[in-house]
């Protein structure tokens, strides 16, 4: 699922709005082969659109299964809930980061 810079630009319909705030995913339940209701990422938003979210983290999200995550912006009391999909990965830092494009499911 990695993708170069050039075909990122070329597939994007949507404007990229800079942001930063925090992040978090979880497998959904239902979904998990192994039912654990454990997080799998905490991650820092880099950019968002009208169709998702680019994040960039510590560990690799596994793309095959829909995921629960919460954004969390500061000026707003609660998390925001949401389901969605891995589009993309790509490994930086020499595998030390990964940036990941989410795509909004509902």
């Amino acid at each position: 699922m990695q993708v170069s810079e050039t075909q990122d630009q070329e597939r994007r319909r949507d404007r990229r709005h800079p942001a930063s705030c925090e992040f978090r995913v979880w497998q959904l339940l239902v979904l998990s082969p192994d039912r654990k209701k454990e997080e799998l990422t905490h991650a820092r938003v880099k950019n968002i659109s009208k169709g998702g979210v680019c994040v960039v983290t510590d560990r690799p999200i596994n793309g095959t299964y829909p995921v629960r995550c919460e954004l969390i912006i500061s000026e707003v009391p609660v998390p925001l809930p949401l389901i969605m999909k891995v589009r993309w990965t790509q490994s930086i830092s020499r595998g030390r980061e990964h940036t990941i494009g989410l795509q909004f499911l509902l």
